[in-house]
């Protein structure tokens, strides 16, 4: 049981999840697997640690280890599911993540060909975005160089 602390970190967890774009249940999900004090986690428990459902968990739990934050582990002889934190390695997933940066860029170009009012909110959003995703495409290998260079010090 959570006491009142772990509760409220929980909801901070869910609000910087939305935040960016996630879900508030699946930042309660991966706060409650960072803070439980447990190597793994059935997928009963966080449905009544949490108190919501079982598809919430289930879907949540889906884009948790897409994004490689959760592994889900099944020990042998044992038939359920268990989940822990990923030992993620922030540099080689941000490495990997910035290929979508080209895609995303290219995406926004091809779709300035469809709009005809060049200077339409959404062509300046389009034109934004693909400056960004490029100037970030040659920033990134910079960036992951000198965080590797100072957490190997």
């Amino acid at each position: 049981m959570l006491d009142n602390k772990q509760q409220a970190y929980l909801e901070r967890v869910g609000k910087m999840w939305e935040e960016v774009g996630l879900t508030n249940i699946g930042g309660k999900i991966l706060g409650y697997l960072l803070i439980c004090g447990k190597p793994m986690v059935s997928f009963q428990e966080l449905v009544d640690e949490l108190g919501v459902s079982k598809a919430s968990v289930s879907n949540n739990l889906k884009a948790l280890t897409g994004i490689h934050f959760v592994d889900m582990v099944k020990p042998k002889g044992d038939r359920k599911s268990y989940y822990k934190p990923n030992k993620v390695d922030m540099a080689n997933m941000m490495e990997k993540r910035s290929a979508l940066f080209d895609l995303y860029a290219d995406v926004m170009d091809e779709g300035l060909a469809f709009v005809d009012d060049q200077q339409s909110d959404a062509a300046v959003f389009m034109r934004e975005s693909r400056d960004f995703y490029r100037w970030m495409k040659t920033k990134m290998p910079q960036l992951l160089d000198e965080y590797r260079r100072t957490k190997n010090q």
